[in-house]
């Protein structure tokens, strides 16, 4: 259980927005990491170490599932802005 939820007052709609903002903002950063990481397998840092076609695959799928995932956060992002505005 987080940290938060252990609290034991009610927080208030702006406080979970916030909240829920930050959050996805960290995932947004992780989706992030892990894009950068797979950008090493993409440089010719050592020899002899191409990908595989299978490795190259996987690399592809998980550069579109980072993609799609960064944009469905930018449109969580653009609701909780938009909630917090009302």
């Amino acid at each position: 259980m987080s940290a938060f939820r252990q609290s034991r007052a009610f927080p208030t709609p702006e406080e979970v927005f916030t909240r829920a903002a930050e959050s996805l903002d960290l995932a947004c950063t992780a989706l992030s990491d892990a894009r950068d990481w797979l950008d090493w397998l993409g440089s010719d840092w050592a020899p002899g170490s191409e990908l595989t076609d299978a490795q190259a695959v996987a690399r592809g799928t998980v550069y579109r599932a980072v993609a799609v995932c960064k944009a469905e956060i930018g449109q969580a992002m653009n609701a909780i802005s938009a909630a917090a505005d009302r």
